[in-house]
């Protein structure tokens, strides 16, 4: 029989690290560091290499061809929201899920590093038209 449900209250973020950060700063597990802002510059020339991607949370710069770069734009609510995306990395492992590499969150804007997907995105795949579309046996793949 499975445990019984335990039901929190819906707390505002307010904790300086999430457990999956902890275990980044402790060193617990091998994988994403935190970089400084500096480093992460210097990584994107200054954010001016190729714009990749950009939405109303973030603009995506590539880095070479293996790494795309994240950076999330200021303010309160996006802060949050960069957070949450940050700590749902830190914590999934999954082959479909693009890997995190590495982050800094030394500024208001938050950056991540995540591993570069060269044919576009989840949504893009699933909806986009032409030769790269996933049909219904390759959605199913993707969900298990």
């Amino acid at each position: 029989m499975p445990p019984p449900t335990t039901w929190r209250a819906r707390t505002t973020w307010t904790a300086p690290l999430s457990m999956s950060e902890e275990k980044v700063e402790k060193g617990g597990e091998a994988g994403p560091r935190r970089l400084s802002l500096a480093q992460v510059e210097a990584m994107t020339d200054g954010f001016t290499s190729a714009v990749v991607g950009e939405s109303r949370f973030s603009t995506t710069y590539l880095r070479g061809a293996l790494a795309a770069v994240k950076v999330h734009r200021s303010s309160e609510r996006l802060h949050r929201v960069f957070r949450q995306e940050l700590d749902t990395l830190l914590r999934v492992r999954h082959p479909h899920i693009v890997r995190l590499l590495t982050f800094c969150d030394q500024q208001e804007e938050g950056v991540i590093v995540l591993e570069f997907a060269a044919k576009g995105n989840l949504h893009e795949r699933l909806h986009g038209g032409g030769d790269d579309a996933v049909g219904t046996t390759g959605r199913n793949a993707i969900g298990t």
